[in-house]
């Protein structure tokens, strides 16, 4: 037992100073502006033609690697810095939007995804607003993604705030529907606009008949209460064409499109 006992102390303090590194430099990126904007497309099922985009943060360093979110989103969020990297994130996005309508008179809608962290954010609401407001950004082209396990965790947090983003005129996305039904019996009373049907569905829809049980019973009953639904994870042409089937409204994957950066975003559907 006293082996245990050091073996996980000495595992604890490595994996300690490993944080520690990492915090510093993501302090660094921060200060450098190495948090930059990918872009994945939203596709209309029906006719099969861009509607707009997922906005995803990725962590580019100045040798040009690219460091995926799993990596450094969670040291972020367990030292709440993801408040100040997100709403630097957000404005830089704002920023972006403000410029295609002024530059190509080009008006895309974009879904943003918002920490846990930053939704217990007191000014979060506040800052949203005056972003918004400073770039003159039309609220309702714009849609914040709020995680189901959030929203599970914090219902009553949750509504409070998801009821004030929609009473600025945002647009909400339940991300991840579907991996807790606890959602199901607070669903009618959450203000959300789009209902987005977690990957883990998706990807077995044609090899497992409670899958696609699953994935059918959502789009009907979000279909019923005047919901988008967005299936992400497509990968096959008979995957989108199960999910056109069943009737999911916008589909999201790589069979469409992968995330890309924004100048090869920009290249693809703004200029």
């Amino acid at each position: 037992l006293w082996g245990i006992f050091i073996f996980c102390l000495v595992a604890f303090n490595y994996t300690m100073r490993v944080d520690l590194k990492l915090e510093e430099l993501l302090y660094e990126a921060f200060v450098k502006d190495e948090f930059h904007p990918f872009f994945q497309a939203y596709v209309d099922s029906e006719i099969k033609e861009f509607i707009g985009a997922e906005v995803l943060m990725r962590w580019i360093k100045s040798d040009e690697k690219v460091i995926p979110p799993n990596l450094f989103i969670p040291v972020l969020e367990r030292n709440r810095f993801i408040i100040e990297v997100e709403l630097k994130f957000i404005k830089k996005i704002f920023s972006l939007f403000k410029f295609w309508q002024d530059e190509y008179k080009k008006t895309i809608k974009l879904s943003i995804n918002v920490s846990a962290v930053q939704l217990s954010n007191p000014r979060f609401l506040e800052e949203m607003e005056k972003i918004a407001n400073d770039f003159k950004i039309e609220k309702n082209i714009i849609t914040f993604e709020i995680t189901e396990s959030y929203v599970i965790e914090n219902v009553e947090a949750a509504a409070e705030t998801m009821t004030k983003l929609k009473k600025l005129g945002f647009n909400i996305s339940l991300d991840d529907f579907g991996t807790g039904y606890a959602t199901l019996t607070h669903l009618k009373s959450l203000p959300i606009d789009v209902v987005k049907i977690d990957m883990a569905f998706i990807k077995n829809i044609l090899v497992d008949d409670k899958s696609e049980i699953i994935v059918q019973h959502i789009i009907n009953m979000s279909k019923k209460m005047n919901l988008k639904t967005i299936c992400e994870g497509v990968e096959t042409e008979e995957q989108y064409l199960k999910l056109k089937e069943l009737g999911a409204d916008i589909i999201q994957g790589f069979y469409f499109a992968k995330p890309i950066p924004l100048g090869e975003f920009e290249e693809d559907y703004i200029i």
